[in-house]
């Protein structure tokens, strides 16, 4: 196979760049594939092209690593382009989440839903479109595979204003699988699943193993256990007859009332408010574990999920790819608007990238879907335009914001935007 460029834009990610290495330096298929990190912070994407090269010196892997510090120059030639970047660092984020909560409104998360997503959206948008522009220009054919939140109006921007093929992964999906299967006693990669949703708020329709359907002895778990999984989850689970993805901490999200007066701010629910020191305190522990592997002064001790892997190789014509993904909707689910999008199951063979056939969707969840979806795409158009009456207008949407006056609302606004 000839040889190819993987760029990383965010290279430095503490978070994912480890993982995705994790993911190259175990596939023999692509030998003599280049890994191209790029990042503003240099220090970051040194830290980890020393973490790749020792991953790619155990595994004994054909694989370069390279840092490049100019992005045209990183992105020119590129057959796939990964993103993971968090515009704005901690402290950006910690406007998102804390303004809002002086008005009384708790973000368990705040990266992709909420006013503190909304505010999220408004940087990062805007990155990404400016990093697909630069692909147009430099890699045109490449794929851009998109690790950040907020995970919609991100994916949805790009496809809208720009040529570039985008997918969306998360790691929400495979991490509830393998919470599942070890609870039902069954091998996850023997399990058949078929999930639909909007990132973050995923419901599996289908769970089985070796043709036995695996859902009633779920329904039988959950239902006996109150407090398996959390008491979001459950609660969920019971309303809507189908278990969902990603945790309490963002789905709860998605329905203000876990964090209202009567639920005690979230307490009933276990829910806490985010908070960025422990966010901060616990990224700063993982520079000092990621130096010490890097350096060969610990195991090395890096695993990602997120399969990216998987999109390279069948865009290659290596082997086909089935997998969980966030792409735009078009005329895959009639029951939902076509500017959804859809998180479900995936095909790929070659550069065709499809949905695979789903389960219909009961009323209550087309419905549920649909206000998000509807939500969502106006955050994507007061993100690509910057204009502050679709801003105003997306918060007041979000159900999160309920709780205010349309005047709270704004002045929350005109809080958040005079910070950069």
């Amino acid at each position: 196979m000839a040889a190819v460029k993987v760029t990383f834009a965010g290279g430095g990610s503490l978070s994912f760049t480890p993982g995705q290495v994790y993911q190259f330096v175990r596939e023999p298929a692509l030998a003599g594939t280049t890994l191209c990190l790029y990042d503003p912070d240099l220090e970051a994407a040194r830290l980890m092209e020393r973490l790749a090269r020792r991953a790619i010196a155990e595994a004994g892997a054909d694989l370069k690593v390279e840092v490049v510090g100019n992005r045209d120059e990183a992105l020119s030639g590129a057959a796939m382009v990964i993103c993971p970047i968090a515009v704005g660092g901690m402290e950006a984020f910690r406007a998102d989440v804390e303004i809002p909560l002086r008005y009384g409104l708790v973000h368990s998360v705040g990266d992709s839903v909420g006013p503190a997503g909304i505010f999220r959206a408004l940087r990062m948008v805007p990155a990404f479109l400016d990093l697909a522009r630069a692909m147009e220009r430099c890699c045109p054919q490449a794929w851009l595979v998109n690790f950040s939140n907020p995970m919609t109006p991100i994916c949805r921007a790009v496809a809208r204003e720009t040529a570039i093929r985008v997918v969306g992964l998360c790691h929400g999906y495979q991490n509830t699988l393998w919470e599942l299967a070890e609870v039902l006693g069954v091998p996850p990669e023997e399990t058949e699943v078929r999930v639909i949703g909007v990132n973050h708020l995923i419901f599996f329709t289908h769970l089985s193993h070796q043709g036995r359907d695996l859902l009633p002895a779920l329904r039988e778990k959950m239902l006996a256990s109150p407090e398996y999984r959390g008491h979001v989850t459950n609660a969920l689970y019971r309303l809507y007859g189908y278990y969902l993805g990603n945790g309490d901490r963002h789905i709860s999200e998605f329905f203000p009332c876990f964090f209202s007066d009567r639920s005690a701010g979230g307490a009933r629910y276990r829910l806490t408010p985010n908070s960025i020191d422990s966010r901060i305190q616990s990224r700063r522990a993982r520079i000092e574990k990621l130096k010490a592997m890097a350096a060969g002064e610990r195991p090395l001790d890096i695993f990602g999920n997120e399969r990216a892997v998987d999109i390279l190789l069948a865009h290659l014509g290596v082997r086909p790819a089935r997998f969980v993904a966030n792409l735009t909707n078009g005329t895959f689910r009639p029951d939902l608007p076509p500017y959804t999008l859809v998180e479900a199951n995936v095909g790929m063979e070659g550069d065709d990238l499809h949905f695979l056939p789903g389960d219909p969707l009961p009323p209550g969840l087309v419905c549920l879907l649909t206000q998000r979806a509807a939500s969502q795409e106006l955050v994507t158009q007061a993100a690509v335009t910057g204009d502050r009456d679709l801003i105003l207008q997306a918060l007041a949407s979000d159900p999160m914001s309920s709780s205010l006056t349309l005047e709270e609302i704004e002045r929350m606004m005109e809080e958040r935007l005079k910070i950069t």
